[in-house]
This record gives structure tokens, sequence and C-alpha cells, in this order.
């Protein structure tokens, strides 16, 4: 019975999921409203909500850089203009979402209830991606060199995937953790759609586009989701913003793709249209991270290498259309490079001097790359698969399938290629070896990936299988799938509910209630990862003053702790756990199986506020 009760409570937790769940689907469908409103009939529909997310940003931008306009005044004048949007839309369209959207919104029913339900638990949310949306809704405006947030690390990133958060916070009348890990399953099954299309037009079946069979409908939704080689949970299920670059960088390599096939077709008049919703994708996909420029510019690239490779298109052609490629993405990005310049010193990576690049560590790099991806098998053969492919493809160019795939293999290279540059250039000597992040970098390209994987296979089917393999038998396959594997594997998509994370958060918001605003808080946790200190910083908010924390990675800890109980500045310590050499220092024994609040009340002495007994682990 008990283990019936906590699986249940995967899925149902507390009511305020409801909360969650509209908030952020009404952000979503407002942003679809505002998309459709830009672009003619014949448009590509999947990507309305991201044009719509692209107007807001750059509303918000505009007004809160150039003119101090508070964001709420913002986002009132565009939720506004949607609802405008959406009654025009209709009348014009008779029509608004699409029924495919809904179905696969039933087919992620499951995963939306466990993701409703979640809340915070990754050491990069705690440290920037809840505590940067957490500001907006209190300052209502972007950070400036006279706020407290600047010290936060990434700070200068841009602030499109924080206004999600913050637009779907205001909605709710509360501040939802939630609402980034929401907002990207609400991409995945945009770009689901998106998918689809590729699906129908690499089995050259017009006649199902709109009126898809749920398999087929499924099967889209797997792809972007439990056959994805690069879907990670503790990534695309929190707050990161890794899934939107990967939708967007895909979405507009997808484009790309189709502007080259309407040029060569001279149907400039689709061309034009194609380049403007790239325009309005690229504005989203510069203005996530800081990163993500580049993905823009390598997208760019990759696009005109193909079209000066098609004979078919006129190069001058391909120049016209940039200004609507570019200008969109370029307003918003030098808006922003004025923000930062003027108000934030420092919240960024940056190159370092040319003297002090690695250099002589290229040969480790490549192997270690090499290491991260062979770890992820089909990914990587996946990716092999393209490159080859992409290069027979740039060669033959005799299909709309050699087009796509030299343009996302010319991605896929040039994209790994800058990675290598960040770990000579950006990263300290130390790191490089170690290929930080390596394998999460490369999600921004899974998405694209998929989507040419997709096209491919169902090029594949039409051509070579469609007479030899019947699939009417396992048609229901993957609508069970897509629904079932989120109940089988609740237990690990709620990775939230870690007894110590949960543990953390509890003394962190236990100590936030008997703080003082002089107090100055370190953590002792010198057993630990680190993260019960980040846990207690955002716990804490602007309550108390987080001093600092000890960890298993730092040195000299017994050293560490005494100098801290000397410290005047440290009025709080919260103890999580013990360095051996370390005991004794507070005049008291302390019970390792559990969690201490200490108060300084003397020149030596401490007391104890508060003790909580620590899960078994």
């Amino acid at each position: 019975m008990e283990i019936a009760t906590r699986y249940f409570g995967y899925f149902f937790e507390n009511p305020a999921q409801i909360q969650s769940f509209l908030a952020v689907l009404a952000v979503w469908v407002g942003f679809w409203a505002l998309g459709s409103l830009f672009g003619s009939r014949d448009r590509i529909r999947e990507v309305d909500p991201i044009i719509g997310w692209a107007v807001v940003s750059l509303v918000v931008t505009i007004g809160g850089v150039f003119f101090t306009v508070p964001f709420t005044y913002s986002a009132l004048v565009c939720a506004g203009f949607a609802v405008f949007a959406g009654r025009f839309v209709w009348r014009r369209e008779q029509r608004f979402l699409s029924v495919d959207f809904f179905k696969l919104v039933l087919l992620f029913g499951p995963l939306l209830m466990l993701v409703s339900a979640m809340r915070g638990s990754q050491w990069d949310e705690f440290s920037t991606w809840l505590i940067i949306p957490q500001y907006l809704i209190e300052s209502d405006a972007f950070p400036t060199r006279d706020s407290e947030l600047p010290g936060q690390a990434l700070v200068a990133y841009p602030y499109s995937w924080h206004l999600v958060n913050y637009l779907a916070s205001r909605l709710s009348g509360v501040f939802l953790e939630n609402a980034g890990a929401l907002f990207n399953v609400f991409l995945l099954t945009g770009f689901a759609l998106l998918v689809l299309r590729l699906i129908v037009r690499g089995l050259d079946r017009d006649d199902l586009d709109g009126r898809a069979p749920w398999a087929l409908i499924a099967l889209a939704g797997l792809l972007v989701s439990l056959a994805n080689p690069t879907f990670a949970q503790k990534v695309v299920l929190t707050a990161y913003a890794d899934t939107a670059s990967a939708v967007t960088t895909a979405m507009a390599a997808v484009l790309g793709w189709f502007m080259l096939e309407a040029l060569g077709e001279d149907d400039d008049r689709s061309a034009r249209r194609l380049a403007w919703q790239m325009g309005g994708i690229f504005l989203v996909l510069v203005n996530l991270k800081q990163s993500t420029l580049v993905l823009m510019v390598l997208v760019v690239a990759a696009v005109i290498l193909v079209a000066l490779r098609d004979p078919r298109i006129r190069t001058l052609d391909v120049v016209k259309l940039l200004p609507m490629v570019l200008v969109p993405p370029l307003a918003i990005y030098l808006a922003w490079r004025y923000h930062v310049n003027l108000e934030l010193a420092s919240g960024e990576l940056s190159i370092r001097p040319y003297e002090d690049w690695t250099i002589l560590l290229i040969p480790k790099i490549l192997l270690a790359m090499l290491t991260v991806l062979a770890k992820k098998g089909l990914y990587l053969a996946m990716v092999a698969a393209i490159v080859v492919l992409g290069i027979r493809g740039f060669l033959r160019n005799r299909s709309a399938f050699d087009r796509f795939a030299a343009l996302t293999a010319a991605v896929v290279l040039s994209y790994n290629a800058f990675l290598l540059f960040v770990y000579v250039a950006v990263f300290s000597e130390s790191d490089p070896p170690r290929v930080y992040s390596y394998w999460r970098y490369n999600m921004h390209l899974g998405m694209l990936v998929v989507g040419f994987i997709a096209y491919g296979g169902a090029t594949l089917w039409r051509t070579r299988l469609a007479g030899w393999v019947s699939v009417d038998r396992i048609a229901w396959l993957p609508v069970i799938l897509i629904l079932v594997a989120p109940v089988a594997f609740a237990h690990k998509i709620r990775f939230d509910t870690s007894p110590m994370i949960r543990h953390f958060r509890a003394v962190g918001a236990a100590v936030a209630e008997q703080v003082a605003s002089a107090d100055g808080v370190y953590v002792l946790d010198p057993t630990g990862s680190g993260e019960s200190g980040v846990i207690t910083g955002y716990e804490l908010a602007s309550r108390a003053r987080l001093v600092g924390y000890l960890s298993a990675f730092h040195a000299e800890k017994a050293k560490i702790v005494r100098s801290v109980v000397k410290n005047p500045d440290v009025t709080l310590i919260i103890v999580h756990s013990m360095a051996p050499e370390a005991e004794g220092v507070f005049g008291q024994a302390l019970d390792p199986t559990a969690s201490y609040l200490l108060r300084r009340s003397g020149d030596q002495g401490w007391t104890v506020l508060g003790r909580w007994p620590r899960p078994p682990t």
C-alpha cells in the first residue's frame, strides 16, 4: 500500500500542479496566437509558437533596455495582442491550434502529469536558472549594475528563456519552479509536429498533412523523447535552456532547407516567407544563451554552403534573403549587448588571452571528446552516418535528401569544431581534458539529428521498404510506448524526489525562516558534493547572506572549519556532515545522522537552534 501511494504521488503531488500546467499552457497558446498572426495561410504552422515567443522577447527587451518599461506593462500589451491575434486568425482560417497538437498533448499526458508535480532539483537551477526569473518577478526589470543579481552566475546571458518562467509565474500569481520543465515538454510537442511534417514529406504523402493517424503522430512524439538519443531527463525536464536551444536550432535548419528547395523550384514567395520565419526563430535562438549566436552563424553558413553547391539556385537570390534571416536576431542581439556593456560587468564566459590557450592539449581534448561520444553509442552512430551521407550528398547534390544531409552534416561538424575551440580558448588549463559539459552541448544538435533521421527513414521506407515490410499489425506500438514509458519510468523521471535534495531544501527553507538580513550563513558538508550549499543559497534568497560552503572537493577541511568558526562574518552555520579531523570544534558532539543549525553565542561558543534527522541513503 505504501509503495502504491508513493507511486501515485509521482503523478499527483498537490493541486498546485494543475495551476502550473494551465499557466504554461496559456503562455504556449499565447505565443502560438501571436506567431499565427505573422504569416500567411500557407506558412509552416509548426513554428508559430516560436515566432510568437520572438515577438514577446523583442517587445520586452527593447522596452526594458531602452525605455525601462516594467515587464508587467510589456506583458499586458503582448497578452492583449495575443487575444486579438487569436480572434483574427480564427476568423481568417477557421482554425487555430491543430488537431495533431491536441493529440500529442494527450499522448504526452502522463509525462506532463509527472512534470507538473516537479520542483527544482539541479545544481544549475539553484545557482542560475531559477534565481534569475525569481529576480525578474521581484524587480519587474532587467538586472543592472546597482542590483544584487549581477553577482550570480550567467546573469549576462540573454533573457528569452527566463521570460517564459516570468510570464507563467505572473499568470499563476506564484513563482513556478517547474515552468521551464513544462515549457520544454511543449517545445518537444511543437518540434514533434515538425518531425511529423518531415515524415509526411519523406513518405510523399501530402494526403496525411493535418490528417495523420495516431500511430504516426505517436511515432513523431517518440522520436523527440523516448527514442531521442539526446533525451536526458535531468536536462529536458528542468529549467535548463538546452532543449529550447536544440529545438530552435533544428527548426531554423529545417526551414533553411525548405527555403533552399523553394529557391530551387523558383518559388520566391515561399522562400521569402520561410526566410522571415527563420529570422524569427533565430531571434529566439540568439537570445537564449551566450553561445547560441554561434549556432545561428553555423546554420546560416551551412545553408549558404549548400546553396552554392546547388546549380538551380542563383547566389543573388540567397543574398536577397539574408536580411530577412539576419535582421531580427541582430536587432535583439545588439540591444542586449548594449545593456550588458552598459549595466552588467560580468556574468558570462570570455575568451582567454592567446598565450593562455591550451593548444598543446588538443590531441587529449579530441580523445576526451571522442570518449564521451563513444559512451553514447546510438548518437555516435547516427552522427557518423549523417556525416558520411552529408559528404556524399554535398558531392552528388542530386536530391532534396542529399541537400538536407549536407546541411545537417555541416552544422554537426562545425559545431563540434567550435566546441574544440571553446575547450582550448575559454576553459582553464585543467578543464579541457575533462571536456566540460560536452555531452550537454551536443544535445543542442540532437533535434536536428532526429529531424534528419525522421525524414531519411521515411524516404528509405518509401523508396526501398514499403513493398517488402508491413507494419499494420504493430501500428499500435508507438501509441502504447509513448503512453506507458512515463508510467514505467516514473521513479526515474521524478528525480526531484531524491531524499537528500528534499532534505537540503527543507533545511534551507526552515533556516530561511529564522535568519535576519544581517546574518552570514556558512554550510559545512565536507562529505557532500556542495549541492547542499547551493540549495541553501537558493532557499535563503535575499533574507540572509551565504558566506560560503565546504564540500568534499575542498582540501584542508579541518583548517577551513577552524577559520569559519573564527570568522566574525559567520553568525550561523548549517552542518550537514563533519570531517573526522574537525569534530569537536563546536565544543559539543553532533549526531552524524542529523543536520544542525548553530548560531554564534560568543567568541567561540555555538548554540544549537535546530536539528533535522537525515534521510537514510
